[in-house]
């Protein structure tokens, strides 16, 4: 399927800003299941730099200074992309029965193991600390002995019916202060819009506003879009 998809973040500031530096991630990727026709990212004032790298996981990252005072900021990512299905999963016996304790033991670390890219979502970062109030959480749909596939399943649906998004739980220092789980998912929409308090401080607050809609160029199956890099290779059962 070829798709369209226009995404815009609107900043307004409470007073004049002088300088800002930012770095944004919104350029969509070639992958095996995606091709990108066309991609423009326009930011509003016109900044004095700008500059594109590529993180450690090959997601184009792009950094961009406004040195002039200004009361907006507008920056808006406008993508075409044609989208494919994924690779079905493996249907072999094995690898369907594989539980889900047998692929937890494969991630422990071993000297001179080979290098596993999934091993690398084991591990904590300072923004998403390890919680026992996520094994709480996850722990019901992780029975003995159950299948691998089986229990991702039963949490997915779990997250999306007992979890809700709640826009106002973050900050721009909400990895410092807090640490706040929302209570239930909502449902996804072809648009959306989201208005959250992004700073408070006593002499500067900031509005974002975000837009972001996906529309269809041609007939087809629908299929996800991405601007992330992902692990395209499912696990496979030990010999």
């Amino acid at each position: 399927m070829e798709l369209r998809i226009l995404h815009t973040t609107t900043y307004r500031y409470q007073g004049s800003v002088d300088m800002a530096q930012h770095m944004v991630h919104l350029s969509p990727l070639d992958t095996p299941t995606q091709t990108v026709r066309a991609h423009m990212l326009t930011v509003t004032p016109e900044p004095a730099s700008r500059s594109q790298t590529t993180d450690a996981f090959g997601n184009l990252r792009t950094f961009f200074s406004l040195q002039s005072p200004h009361e907006t900021l507008t920056v808006t990512a406008d993508s075409t992309v044609v989208t494919q299905a994924p690779a079905p999963l493996p249907d072999h016996p094995a690898w369907q029965a594989q539980t889900w304790e047998s692929v937890r033991d494969r991630s422990h670390y071993r000297a001179q193991a080979p290098y596993d890219p999934a091993s690398e979502f084991l591990f904590a970062s300072p923004h998403v600390p390890r919680d026992d109030a996520f094994a709480t959480f996850a722990r019901p749909d992780f029975l003995s002995g159950r299948s691998a596939l089986a229990a991702v399943r039963s949490l997915m649906e779990h997250i999306h019916s007992g979890l809700t998004y709640d826009s106002t739980s973050t900050e721009v220092n909400t990895p410092e202060r807090t640490r706040k789980v929302p209570s239930k998912l909502s449902e996804n929409a072809p648009m959306a819009k989201s208005t959250v308090q992004a700073l408070n401080c006593p002499r500067l607050s900031v509005t974002m506003s975000e837009w972001i809609s996906a529309v269809a160029t041609s007939q087809g199956m629908s299929e996800a879009f991405s601007t992330g890099s992902q692990n395209h290779q499912p696990p496979q059962p030990s010999s």
